[in-house]
């Protein structure tokens, strides 16, 4: 799965020294508790053209609202 193959490589600078594997597990099992529920919500919700356009629409200002942060360096 190269997604969660990118995750881990984003999560793993971030996490605390030696932590790093579980930082990944932690991120591996969001995203697949995040589709399981878009999945479950999916079937009742079908055939509703407001719903997703509404969801769309709060991502969208969850992403602007986020503060800029840069990465930081690692220690060499």
């Amino acid at each position: 799965m190269p997604l969660l193959t990118v995750a881990s490589l984003a999560v793993a600078p971030l996490a605390p020294p030696g932590t790093a594997t579980e930082a990944a597990g932690w991120m591996a099992s969001a995203i697949r508790m995040g589709l399981a529920a878009g999945t479950a919500a999916a079937g009742p919700l079908a055939g509703h053209f407001a719903v997703p356009l509404a969801a769309a629409a709060l991502c969208t200002l969850l992403l602007a609202a986020r503060p800029a942060t840069a990465p930081v360096p690692a220690a060499v």
